[in-house]
C-alpha cells in the first residue's frame, strides 16, 4: 500500500519539499554519468529557490522555540529520561543558534557566480544547455566522472552532514527541528562554496 502525506500546514509542506530535493540530490551525486550530475545541479537550483523564501528562516526559528518549550515541560516527569531529553533539547538549541547566526538568503554568493547563473538562466529552456549554448558547461561535463564527483563532493559536504542531522533529529523531535538543520547547512554550503568554470 502506498501512503501519501499531505499536511495542511504550508511550512511543513516546504520542509517536505526540501527533504525530497535533498534525497534526490544524494542519489544523483552517487552516480557517474554527466547527465546525472546535470540534474544534480538542477536540484541545487531548486533547493536554492525553496530555501530562499523570505519567511522560511523566521518560521523555522519559531517552530524550534515552540518545540523547545514543549519539551521543557517534560522536566521532572519520572517516565521521561532526563538524559534523552537533554540530548534532544541540545540538538534543537544547536540548530536554533546556527540558523539564527546566518545572515542573508541562501545562495546569495552563488547568484554572483556568472558561470553558474548562465547555466541557471538557460536550464529551464528546452534544450537550452546544449554545447553550442554553454560551451564552458559542456567542457565541464566532459571531465572524467571521478573529477566531477570530487568537485561535487567538496561542494556538497555540508549537504550530506545536513541530511545526517535531519535523520537523527527527526527520530527524536520533529520535521521542523530537523529542517532547521537543513536550512542552516544549506546556507553554509551555498554561501561558502561556489562552482568555478572548468580549467582550460
Amino acid at each position: 500500500m502506498v501512503l501519501y502525506e499531505y499536511p495542511f500546514n504550508e511550512s511543513i509542506r516546504t520542509m517536505l519539499r526540501l527533504e525530497h530535493l535533498f534525497d534526490r540530490l544524494g542519489q544523483l551525486m552517487r552516480r557517474d554519468a554527466s547527465v546525472d550530475h546535470h540534474f544534480a545541479l538542477v536540484t541545487v537550483f531548486e533547493i536554492m529557490d525553496v530555501a530562499s523564501r523570505a519567511d522560511l528562516k523566521s518560521d523555522l526559528l519559531k517552530e524550534l522555540e515552540r518545540h523547545r518549550s514543549l519539551l521543557q515541560g517534560y522536566r521532572g516527569n519520572p517516565q521521561i529520561s532526563e538524559a534523552a531529553l537533554d540530548e534532544v533539547i541540545a540538538r534543537i538549541d544547536h540548530a536554533f543558534d546556527g540558523l539564527n547566526q546566518l545572515p542573508g538568503k541562501a545562495g546569495q554568493v552563488l547568484t554572483g557566480n556568472d558561470w553558474l547563473m548562465s547555466i541557471r538562466s538557460r536550464i529551464s529552456i528546452p534544450g537550452g544547455t546544449c554545447e553550442f549554448d554553454l560551451p564552458a558547461y559542456y567542457a565541464w561535463q566532459q571531465h572524467p566522472p571521478a573529477r566531477r564527483r570530487a568537485a561535487w563532493a567538496r561542494r556538497t559536504s555540508a549537504t550530506c552532514a545536513c541530511r545526517r542531522r535531519r535523520r537523527t533529529a527527526a527520530s527524536s523531535a520533529s520535521r521542523p527541528a530537523s529542517a532547521a538543520s537543513w536550512y542552516s547547512s544549506l546556507k553554509s554550503f551555498l554561501n561558502a562554496n561556489t562552482c568555478s568554470p572548468p580549467s582550460r
